[in-house]
């Protein structure tokens, strides 16, 4: 869906049927053009594991604080 809709941010979740959100991650800075991608998860201690922190993303955001303020201090 990312190559065909070109967006310019993906907010994508980690915890996702049959495949995390880390290795799809991975798979969308493949792309040519790809877009910037945040991780969210309601497990705000997912933002210290080391394939979260490694992973090829703007950053992490828990599901209880996302929202507009963080998702610009990722984008800033």
């Amino acid at each position: 869906a990312v190559a065909s809709l070109d967006p310019d941010l993906v907010l994508l979740d980690l915890q996702l049927p049959g495949i995390d959100g880390v290795t799809v991650s991975e798979l969308i800075s493949t792309l040519e053009h790809p877009p910037g991608v945040i991780l969210i998860s309601s497990r705000e201690d997912a933002a210290t594991e080391p394939r979260v922190v490694g992973a090829p993303t703007l950053g992490f955001v828990s599901k209880r604080h996302l929202g507009e303020a963080s998702i610009k201090a990722l984008l800033a």
